[in-house]
């Protein structure tokens, strides 16, 4: 993310409609243009995985290939936002009682999330709307996998507040 910290990465010359708190005034003094100072800010997001375990997921019966695809998503972007210092955590759409693990940063959380889903049958009909809104709860940014059937307008409601509220939200089908 671009910001103002204290880590330097670069000049870029002044535009029209730049931010005039972000010129280097040193450095405009020396070669008399105006330049802005850029730098990387590091922001910690807590991201939480929504997998939908519902029967639609248990395709084709005899391998369940569409649940494995979908639990081998969560649990590698959920390593590649916990190896970015990010806190991770699941929420899985299950029938009867949902399994929430929240945002965490330590190792472990991915270990837990395999065993988790490795727990998991999908079955039923969960509601996913449920889900979403538990994740919601606990972190700003959602992942949602999902084969989407099922449930659209409540769905898109839930999603549609979320985005509102600030939650960046990203969706896998």
């Amino acid at each position: 993310m671009r910001g103002s910290s204290a880590e330097f990465t670069e000049y870029r010359p002044y535009r029209q409609g730049d931010d005039l708190r972000r010129i280097d005034w040193k450095l405009f003094a020396r070669s008399n243009r105006a330049y802005i100072r850029l730098s990387n800010d590091r922001a910690i997001l807590p991201t939480t995985v929504v997998l939908d375990a519902s029967a639609s997921m248990a395709f084709p019966v005899d391998t369940l290939g569409k649940w494995h695809l979908a639990a081998q998503l969560a649990v590698g972007l959920a390593a590649v936002a916990r190896n970015s210092a990010d806190p991770v955590g699941l929420v899985i759409a299950t029938m009867g009682e949902m399994v929430i693990l929240h945002p965490r940063t330590r190792q472990s959380v991915i270990y837990e999330m395999v065993n988790a889903v490795t727990e998991i049958t999908p079955r039923g009909s969960p509601l996913l709307v449920t889900a979403v809104d538990a994740a919601v709860r606990m972190s700003g940014r959602i992942v949602l996998i999902s084969d989407f059937l099922g449930e659209e307008a409540d769905f898109l409601a839930t999603v549609s507040r979320a985005v509102v509220a600030g939650k960046e939200m990203h969706a896998l089908h």
